[in-house]
């Protein structure tokens, strides 16, 4: 069975996602009580043990809920035992060109569509309780685990159309701030050349068919957002949202 996520990707459907910045499962559990289709476990900028994402796997698994890991090197043996633990896939930020994302691929999947070493008896796979067709794994596996890629460097941006031809990949998404950088206007995210360059790079991204992902923080975000074709709202970071209520709440009170 294909997962739900899996298939909204492929379809091009509206989901939802949230970015996990705290290291602690309530937090996903809320986020899988609420629904959200698309959890992220931001590993690039924020410490996350091991251990702690085993916890949060624990939460997500077995749910409509899917739950990413966001890196932002390619370690294969890392990304493997990832996978094993349960996670739903792979989110690449800082890609750097097509050879990382096939490299990506390859870590991902299983043969023949990667390298990924195979652990029949593993978390993922509920000890070798779920699928005990050996022959079949690989292929079931490969037809659920999720690859995203954020594009945020002048190289990923030069190598667009190349990253765009690899199948595998099911969304991706635009680093905005990072890509202020690119566009040498540090951190005016609301200037002319970014918004440009942002709709080029959506317009291609759904012009290949693939999903994309885009923050929606206000409501006029959305109205945008689809628009430009995009499907994937990254509604807010679990740590934005906490910020938000107590602001408001604070507000409220007139502090």
């Amino acid at each position: 069975m294909v997962n739900q996520v899996k298939r909204k990707l492929k379809e091009r459907q509206e989901i939802t996602s949230v970015f996990l910045r705290i290291p602690d499962p309530a937090a996903a559990e809320l986020m899988v009580a609420e629904e959200v289709d698309l959890l992220v476990i931001d590993q690039e900028h924020y410490v996350f043990p091991e251990e702690m994402i085993t916890q949060i796997l624990r939460v997500t698994n077995n749910t409509k809920t899917s739950c990413l890991i966001r890196v932002s090197q390619v370690e294969q043996e890392k990304i493997g035992r990832l996978l094993d633990a349960g996670a739903g896939g792979i989110l690449l930020a800082d890609a750097k060109d097509a050879k990382q994302v096939k490299e990506l691929v390859n870590a991902v999947k299983y043969a023949p569509l990667g390298k990924r070493g195979v652990s029949t008896e593993s978390r993922s796979n509920r000890y070798g309780l779920k699928t005990k067709d050996l022959k079949a794994f690989p292929g079931i596996e490969n037809q659920n685990t999720i690859i995203g890629v954020i594009i945020e460097t002048q190289s990923a941006i030069e190598a667009l159309d190349e990253i765009l031809k690899i199948r595998e990949v099911d969304f991706l998404s635009v680093g905005t701030m990072d890509l202020t950088y690119a566009c040498n206007v540090p951190g005016e995210t609301k200037h002319r050349s970014v918004i440009k360059l942002k709709r080029e790079i959506y317009k291609k991204i759904t012009e290949a068919g693939k999903s994309a992902l885009d923050k929606v923080f206000e409501e006029a975000d959305i109205e945008a957002a689809r628009k430009n074709g995009i499907n994937c709202f990254y509604l807010a970071s679990d740590m934005e949202l906490m910020k938000r209520g107590i602001e408001s709440r604070l507000s409220a009170l007139g502090c």
